[in-house]
This record gives C-alpha cells, sequence and structure tokens, in this order.
C-alpha cells in the first residue's frame, strides 16, 4: 500500500508542476489572463475559418504558411504578449507577409526598437485612474473598474507613428492614440496597447466583449486562416528565443539517457510484478476482558477479614441492604419503625419471623461496637433469605 501512496504522491506533484508551469496565455485557460472566452469569440466571428494557436516564432510561422501555399493571402496573425521583442527575421517576415495580402494584429504594451526601425513607431506609458478606452468608428466607449487587472491604473499609448501611413482607430479617455493601422502592399497591420482586450478578465466585465467584436470586425471576412501567437514560458514574446528541445528526441538522441531511461522503466515495472503482493499480517492475540468489579470485592473482603472488624462488615452489609430496599421496593430507610417493617412486609410478602429478625440485628448492629462471627454469620443468613 506504502509503493502505491508514494507513486499517486509523486503524480499529484508531476501535475501540479504541469499546472504551474502551463503558460496561462492559452485558448484552454480559464485563468484571468487566459484567451478562452477570445477563442469563443473569434470562432464566433470567422465560422469558416481554421483557427489555431503556435508559440512559434513569426518568422519561422510565416516560413512554413509560404511553404503549404494554401489561401497564402487569406491569413492573419494575432500575436499577444506584453513586450514584444521581434527578432529581425521576424520583422522582415511580417512585413513582406502583409505586403502580399495578409494581415497582422499586434496587441502589446511594450514595444522594442525594431518596431520603430521598421515601422516607425513607438509606445509610451504612464500613470492614470481614468481608464477609459474607445474606438473611433464605429463610436464605441467602455470603461473598465479601477481596480480591475484588465487596464491597470497606467495608459499606453502611441507616442510616436507614421502620420502619413498610420489610420487612427481607437483612443484613451486623454485622446492619446491605443490603436492603429498601417496598409502595407495589399495588407495591412494593426497595433493595439493593450493586450488585455483579449484576456478572459477584461471581457467578463460590464460590455467590454462589444469592444473586442469591434476591433476584431476590423480583419478582413474572407480570412481563412487565423494563427494566434503567444509567448513560450512568460507573457514576454521574444522572437530570438529557441523553441525548447522535445524531451523525448533529447533522450533518443543521448544513448546514456537512454540507458538509465530504459533500466528506470525495468525496476518499476519489476515493482509492479513482486513488489505489490498482499502481505499477510501478523493476527494480534486477544487477552480475554479481566473481571475487575470481582477483584475488588475480593480486595475490599480480604481487607475487612484480616483486620476482623465484623462490626464494619455488618455496616457495610446493612447499607446495601438498605440500598436494595430504596430501590427495589421504592421504601424509605431513615427511620425504620413499626410502619416500615409492615410496608415492607406487604411489599415483599416475607415471613414476620424474618422480619424481626432482620429488625433485631439491625437494632445490635447499630448499638454494638463489637460483633461476633456467629452474629456476623446470622446477619449474613438473614440477608441471603431476604433476597431469596
Amino acid at each position: 500500500m506504502k509503493y502505491w501512496s508514494i507513486i499517486i504522491w509523486c503524480s499529484c506533484l508531476s501535475l501540479l508542476t504541469y499546472a504551474q508551469s502551463k503558460p496561462e496565455l492559452s485558448k484552454n485557460s480559464k485563468q484571468y489572463n487566459g484567451l478562452y472566452i477570445f477563442n469563443d469569440q473569434v470562432n464566433k466571428l470567422f465560422p469558416s475559418a481554421n483557427v489555431t494557436y503556435s508559440k512559434a516564432s513569426v518568422h519561422k510561422l510565416i516560413s512554413d504558411i509560404k511553404i503549404a501555399k494554401t489561401d497564402y493571402k487569406k491569413y492573419c496573425i494575432f500575436l499577444i504578449g506584453g513586450s514584444l521583442m521581434p527578432s529581425t527575421n521576424d520583422m522582415v517576415a511580417i512585413k513582406s507577409f502583409i505586403a502580399e495580402g495578409n494581415t497582422v494584429f499586434v496587441a502589446g504594451n511594450d514595444y522594442d526598437s525594431k518596431w520603430y526601425n521598421y515601422f516607425d513607431i513607438t509606445i509610451n506609458q504612464y500613470n492614470n485612474t481614468n481608464n477609459a478606452i474607445s474606438l473611433t468608428q464605429p463610436n464605441t466607449e467602455l470603461t473598465d473598474t479601477l481596480q480591475s487587472r484588465a487596464i491597470k491604473n497606467y495608459t499606453a499609448y502611441f507616442n510616436n507613428y507614421n502620420i502619413q501611413k498610420g489610420i487612427v482607430l481607437g483612443k484613451n479617455a486623454d485622446s492619446t492614440i491605443n490603436f492603429l493601422k498601417y496598409n502595407y502592399g495589399s495588407g495591412g497591420i494593426y497595433f493595439h496597447t493593450y493586450p488585455q482586450i483579449f484576456m478572459n478578465y477584461f471581457l467578463v466585465e460590464r460590455n467590454n466583449y462589444s469592444y473586442t467584436e469591434s476591433a476584431l470586425s476590423y480583419v478582413p471576412q474572407y480570412t481563412s486562416n487565423i494563427i494566434v501567437v503567444t509567448p513560450r514560458n512568460s507573457a514576454n514574446y521574444n522572437g530570438n528565443q529557441e523553441p525548447p528541445p522535445d524531451m523525448l528526441s533529447l533522450i533518443k538522441n543521448n544513448s546514456n539517457l537512454l540507458s538509465a531511461s530504459l533500466l528506470t522503466i525495468t525496476l518499476f515495472a519489476l515493482l509492479l510484478l513482486f513488489g505489490f503482493k498482499r502481505k499477510q499480517r501478523n493476527i494480534p492475540i486477544v487477552q480475554p476482558l479481566q473481571n475487575n468489579t470481582m477483584d475488588y470485592a475480593k480486595t475490599i473482603g480480604d481487607l475487612y477479614f484480616n483486620q476482623k472488624s465484623n462490626i464494619d462488615i455488618a455496616e457495610k452489609k446493612l447499607q446495601f441492604w438498605q440500598d436494595t430496599v430504596r430501590t427495589k421496593y421504592q421504601l424509605p430507610t431513615h427511620t425504620m419503625e413499626k410502619d416500615f417493617w409492615e410496608a415492607l412486609a406487604k411489599k415483599t410478602g416475607k415471613t414476620p419471623a424474618l422480619l424481626k429478625g432482620l429488625e433485631q440485628s439491625i437494632i445490635r448492629i447499630r448499638t454494638k461496637h463489637v460483633l461476633s462471627d456467629a452474629e456476623l454469620l446470622q446477619w449474613n443468613n438473614q440477608i441471603n433469605q431476604f433476597n431469596a
């Protein structure tokens, strides 16, 4: 049984470790910053589109799309994260991708310098208690609760962008710009300063879901493939980060690790075969219960007998006899006068001689200081006859 407990405990620990390390920016995550509701929205707004999620770098993803060559000009890539740090290959691939007729939607609250180098765009932030956001077309204004984590107490805005190419689509409460579109070739790229608009706790706040729907309505309706790119291990996207190695491939390519894994599996199989068999436990010997009452009575009897205190023994037996009369016949024994003996005779049906003898013995016990063995024996026999 203890082996099963160890295995179950290790399994629970592994699941807990996996749950803690699992990124929350996932379509299946119902955590506050998950994409569960956003995924439902996208599938309803684009019912005929194929929606997938990826953690690959953008340039590798675009390269795979070009190799597939299926509806190449009907793709839309969402890049969602906190800090967006693409590689140079990412930027080159994005420009070529949108110029050929596709769409890219970027949502982040920190853009590194590469965005300025390729799209003339920079972002700034400052503390602000009024975190209302609105779209210029349509005129939809939404105010998030101040204490909500959807949009914290700060304002993010584009403080530098290409005025000739940029189209303003959304603003903050202080009229700073938070939503832009650039047209390149036959495609376009959208920039937003709040990735929270796609997260669960923003979408359940008041009517915020309509803001996200309106923002998504800018994506062309002919889009047939939507790919949502999220960071691998944190909220920040890094295009230069290499993907983590596949565990099975790592084991296969390392002979020592493969041997150790096979040995572990073999030992575990042997443990399953021979270690879990039922073992007979020792049957404990149950000792019989001791009659402590008899031992107590014998001890008390021996005490009085050894002391030769016949009067004490007689008084104790008198107390027990009085308790029996009070309990069994409901007669008071504090005064044992003529009325008492008459009532006792009626209730018990005992002979007058027996009751008279009891009365005389009680008077003898109460008046004498010493009682002979014969008198004690006579008193004991009278009680036995009464109880018979």
